[in-house]
């Protein structure tokens, strides 16, 4: 099922997944990054709060792998632990399995900070 990995920052993703693919762990299984379900949005800025998911699309592209992203299935932060401590590894394993191609989560982020940014912010945190 392939070689997980697990990065605490996404500061160090790039290396880590460059480090994989130079020792040639995605041969059989290829590479997977699994993001952080960074969505927040800063309104003031409009922009997303976390650059985690867009660090995530960067390495993909350089390694030639997948993501893995919730998108607005899941709230913002939700992350894979979140999904195995929940659902269980086979959860885990579904969503590794979906994951998509770097272009098509960066189309993804986009069509998520455009939605959020025109829904008022009462409906996106309700603790308002």
């Amino acid at each position: 099922a392939g070689h997980p990995v697990v990065c605490f920052s996404a500061s160090n993703l790039m290396a880590v997944a460059k480090k994989f693919r130079e020792a040639g762990l995605d041969e059989i299984h290829g590479l997977v990054i699994a993001a952080d379900n960074d969505i927040s949005v800063d309104h003031a800025e409009r922009r997303f709060k976390s650059d985690a998911v867009y660090k995530a699309i960067s390495a993909a592209r350089e390694t030639e792998a997948q993501v893995a992203f919730f998108g607005i299935s899941r709230s913002p932060g939700y992350d894979a632990r979140d999904l195995l401590v929940t659902e269980g590894p086979q959860a885990v394993r579904r969503y590794i399995e979906r994951a998509r191609s770097p272009d098509e989560v960066e189309a993804a982020m986009a069509h998520i900070l455009e939605r959020r940014l025109h829904t008022p912010r009462a409906v996106l945190e309700p603790s308002l």
